[in-house]
């Protein structure tokens, strides 16, 4: 689990807090502090109240021994059931504040390296477009010279558009993801603000 000032958009959301698996852990141990309180507490207080264990049980010199023990005992398995209740919602409650943390600074470093992207191939468009211009500028002067698609390869202006082509293509596959290359960040920005909803 990474902390979250070391979170980027290269990040990978499966090493995040498992807050699904965390919160279950709680459940479980909520669940078991629930058996204590239906199977010992319940049936403890029957008997103080109305059973064995009550004012008359072991009553020596008007002093009621197993019914002050009895209470002693339920007092102390009380603690322990409300600390174990306490302890389960805070342990529930930090893990899901810790991964909304986690998905908001991922969210955030998302959707700065895809605005970073977006704003370098708007600017690379307007100097593929120059470059363009440029080599169409260059069969114009010296249209002999380019009779053959293979020698535009030679021209400087035809292989700076290629080049800056090649990168706008090379931020596209990494904004969009690839069939091969797996996701892009839009769709790993989706992924996240899914799992962000989830939370609410």
């Amino acid at each position: 689990m990474p902390k979250l000032d070391e979170i980027t958009y290269q990040s990978d959301m499966s090493t995040f807090m498992n807050y699904d698996t965390v919160n279950s852990y709680a459940e479980e141990i909520t669940s078991a502090a629930e058996n204590i309180n239906t199977n010992v507490l319940e049936v403890l207080d029957s008997e103080i109240n109305t059973g064995g264990l009550d004012l008359y049980a072991a009553n020596i010199n008007g002093v009621p021994i197993f019914h002050n023990k009895a209470i002693e005992v339920e007092q102390q398995l009380q603690t322990v059931y409300s600390d174990c209740k306490d302890a389960t919602e805070k342990i529930s409650r930090y893990a899901k504040n810790h991964r909304r943390s986690e998905l908001y600074r991922y969210i955030a470093e998302l959707e700065k390296r895809i605005k970073e992207l977006e704003n370098e191939n708007e600017e690379l468009s307007g100097q593929i477009k120059a470059a363009y211009s440029a080599f169409y500028q260059d069969l114009e002067d010296n249209p002999t010279l380019y009779i053959y698609e293979s020698s535009y390869a030679s021209n400087s202006n035809y292989k700076k558009a290629l080049s800056l082509q090649k990168q706008v293509d090379q931020n596209n596959k990494e904004l969009n993801g690839s069939f091969f290359g797996g996701k892009g960040l839009k769709e790993k920005l989706k992924e996240a603000e899914a799992e962000k909803d989830k939370l609410s």
